[in-house]
């Protein structure tokens, strides 16, 4: 008896559809569309709004090789714009620059069935920390 409640809660948690995907009114989405997956993506956190600076020196190797009219930033699948003191090789004075903002709730939206159920979209349920992601495109040299 146990292994048929089992067997029949197993099938109905199969033919159930997933609801916390984002909708955007014509597609469902998963977050990951904006993904290059032949390319990397170094992570930066920031919690806190204001204007962040990477330096060279903290930039992997893949990254400081590469031409900084190539790099890109990503923040919830949007390029941003950055700041880079130079559009050549960069050296140990050179650096990025970013305008960081902290996490707020507007990805924790997707979880309730009515996005006005929200108590505040002004903070997060989860983290306070937001994901900017540092990448390159070749062959295009002009940003924003």
């Amino acid at each position: 008896m146990r292994k048929n409640s089992l067997l029949a809660a197993a099938l109905l948690s199969l033919s159930l559809q997933a609801s916390a995907q984002m909708w955007d009114g014509v597609d469902t989405l998963y977050g990951n569309e904006w993904i290059h997956f032949d390319q990397p993506y170094y992570k930066t956190l920031v919690a806190q709004d204001g204007i962040y600076r990477i330096p060279y020196s903290a930039l992997p190797s893949e990254l400081a090789n590469t031409p900084a009219n190539q790099l890109r930033m990503y923040y919830f699948g949007k390029e941003i714009p950055i700041y880079t003191t130079t559009d050549g090789l960069m050296s140990d004075t050179d650096y990025i620059e970013f305008f960081g903002v902290k996490n707020r709730g507007e990805m924790d939206a997707y979880l309730y069935a009515d996005p006005g159920d929200q108590f505040n979209p002004h903070y997060s349920l989860f983290t306070d920390s937001s994901a900017y992601f540092l990448t390159f495109r070749e062959g295009i040299s002009d940003r924003f």
